[in-house]
């Protein structure tokens, strides 16, 4: 199949998996910041989003080696076990760092831990997101991401409808089980795909993916975790400055406009890495990547 028609074919999962969510959003975010007040959402937003940061700065340097090294590597299994385990070594030692730092910031002892299932869930949802990229299943990323994005945005006005007063925490709910759904549904269809795929394994080398890994991922990761921080530290500020209420009106809007700008060019970034990486590596180096970028 040529690099041409696999975008063509990967491109409407992957607009429709931005586009579906965004619309969800856009009707359900007003509600919710209705419903729970600018303050709370303003607060929710602040925890959530520096929980998300750490885990892309936690996973960023395996998501993008999954990209790149599983169409050249040619044992996408192999590298799904060493990704998983990385994964857990990377989240196991930056649990105890991140309950520690917001007990002893807020003396809140379940909301810190709660944190911790968001960190878990978002750090291994941002990899086997990755491993379904690079596997080119564009239409179980679709069916991910709109029952990640509904169940959240659903369930958040459910509980935040039936538990008055119970500040964020409905939100964080919402959140944990949201990512786990997307988990489970993105684990079941990975296992699949794997048995019914025929992968090389020999000459394997896993003690060589880690240095690999890290020398290729870890400046993007870098680079990611310095991109995420640009958008939180302005909405920190306005927080600390000017309260939660005018901060969690401001990340209302931003969370509809950054849904609906990020439609333009993500689809594209998405399905694009793994299929340039594996046309290059499979020789087609000028041509077909000529061809994908007219």
């Amino acid at each position: 199949m040529s690099l041409q028609h696999q975008l063509k074919k990967n491109y409407l999962n992957y607009l429709l998996s931005i586009i579906l969510p965004a619309l969800i959003s856009s009707v359900s975010i007003p509600v919710i910041k209705r419903m729970l007040g600018p303050e709370q959402y303003g607060l929710f937003s602040i925890y959530n989003n520096g929980v998300q940061i750490l885990a892309i700065a936690l996973t960023g340097w395996i998501t993008q080696s999954i990209l790149r090294f599983s169409q050249s590597e040619n044992h996408l299994t192999d590298i799904k076990t060493q990704a998983i385990k990385f994964t857990s070594i990377s989240v196991a030692m930056a649990s105890l760092p991140l309950f520690f730092f917001y007990f002893i910031r807020n003396e809140e002892f379940i909301l810190s831990l709660l944190l911790l299932p968001i960190l878990i869930t978002s750090s291994f949802q941002l990899v086997l997101f990755s491993m379904a990229q690079a596997s080119f299943l564009s239409r179980k990323i679709l069916v991910s991401e709109t029952l990640r994005t509904g169940i959240f945005l659903l369930l958040a006005i459910f509980l935040v409808y039936t538990i008055k007063s119970s500040g964020i925490y409905p939100m964080i709910f919402s959140v944990i089980i949201a990512w786990s759904v997307s988990i489970f549904y993105l684990i079941k269809n990975l296992n699949k795909h794997f048995s019914t795929t025929q992968l090389k394994t020999e000459s394997l080398i896993k003690n060589s993916f880690g240095k690999k890994f890290l020398s290729y991922g870890l400046p993007l990761s870098c680079w990611f975790v310095f991109a995420n921080l640009l958008t939180y530290t302005d909405k920190y500020l306005m927080a600390r400055h000017w309260g939660h209420e005018v901060q969690g009106n401001y990340q209302a809007l931003f969370d509809i406009l950054f849904r609906g700008i990020s439609m333009a060019v993500s689809p594209i970034m998405m399905m694009l890495l793994p299929l340039l990486s594996k046309e290059y590596e499979s020789g087609n180096r000028e041509n077909e990547i000529g061809r994908a970028h007219v």
